[in-house]
């Protein structure tokens, strides 16, 4: 494992001594297959990491795609010192009709400090106003177009002040 998680560990260690350990922050995706890449041994890979990074005093730890009710959830947020962002998985239809919040909910409850949401907030602008007053969410029309230039797809989505 030493080897799987060299090239992270001293990425991250470089980056520390050059700006300073609490400006930096370290986004991981356990599970998570891209590209048909998939980890075979993330309850392994994940917590040896974890080990490595924990006593560095890090700004937070980002886990994208996570699921209170996966146990290597858990094992993170329990190995994990300092402050843990979650993004949870929404999966990649509709944008749920509460903006991801009851699946927010539930990762705070499960030890999540802090939430992200990707999608939802493209789609909302307004979404912190939207989660609050329970309004419509828009979605999102074309997901290919989150991630191309210009802002068709990306910072044109409406507000709830216009479309009243």
């Amino acid at each position: 494992m030493e080897n799987r998680i060299r090239f992270v560990a001293e990425v991250v260690d470089a980056v520390a001594e050059a700006i300073g350990p609490e400006r930096v922050g370290l986004r991981i995706s356990p599970d998570n297959p891209v590209n048909g890449i998939a980890d075979t041994d993330a309850d392994i890979l994940y917590p040896a990491l974890l080990a490595h990074m924990a006593d560095k005093n890090l700004a937070y730890l980002h886990v994208v795609l996570a699921d209170p009710d996966q146990p290597l959830f858990q094992r993170i947020r329990a190995d994990w010192p300092g402050t843990l962002i979650a993004n949870p998985v929404l999966g990649q239809g509709p944008i749920p009709t509460d903006g991801g919040r009851q699946a927010a909910e539930r990762l705070l409850a499960a030890g999540a400090d802090l939430i992200s949401l990707g999608r939802p907030f493209l789609a909302n602008p307004d979404l912190v106003e939207r989660l609050r007053t329970g309004a419509p969410m828009n979605q999102i029309r074309d997901k290919y177009l989150m991630y191309v230039g210009g802002p068709t797809g990306y910072s044109d989505y409406p507000t709830l002040d216009a479309v009243r």
